[in-house]
């Protein structure tokens, strides 16, 4: 019997449309102020993830022509795919509707790479043999389930505690 690895949540094609919308159309940055750079799965979606938000910040604009012309000055043109990375980006630009809805399926994609890595350091911690006592290795075990709480948002604890499901909320909308 042979094993496998399985891949960790992700959706890149969400990322490439989520960048190339903001290259196409700066304005939808301001409908995804809760985006963050490490929702991105990829590191040269994070990379131009930042850099994107940091000029639009910054109240210039950010499309292909001065986010090139960024990249070859930091000489991290190569990071970012190359040219044509960011052309075929552009080219996967989705219409705002569908940047938040991909935005929200990013930030979802994040939340479970989260738990599953707390859930792996909940099992090694599970797994110590080193004179730690259980009751300590429990309180290492509710603080770390404390870092995954505060990745769900206040709405959807509200509503799981009433007996709800966490299914269907969008995450990033307020």
């Amino acid at each position: 019997m042979t094993g496998f690895l399985r891949q960790l949540p992700h959706n890149v094609d969400a990322e490439m449309a989520v960048l190339g919308s903001l290259l196409i159309n700066n304005r939808i940055a301001g409908s995804l102020t809760w985006l963050k750079e490490e929702h991105f799965v990829l590191a040269d979606h994070q990379l131009i993830y930042r850099k994107v938000m940091s000029v639009i910040d910054e109240g210039r604009i950010a499309d292909l022509v001065t986010m090139k012309e960024l990249f070859t000055t930091e000489e991290t043109l190569d990071q970012a795919g190359g040219v044509d990375y960011l052309i075929r980006l552009s080219e996967c630009a989705a219409p705002r509707v569908n940047a938040v809805e991909y935005a929200n399926l990013l930030v979802e994609m994040h939340q479970r790479r989260e738990m599953i890595s707390i859930s792996e350091r909940l099992t090694a911690t599970g797994f110590k043999v080193n004179g730690v006592g259980a009751p300590q290795l429990l309180v290492e075990a509710i603080n770390q389930l404390e870092t995954l709480r505060a990745l769900v948002p206040d709405d959807c604890v509200d509503d799981i505690e009433d007996g709800g499901a966490i299914a269907g909320k969008e995450f990033g909308v307020v």
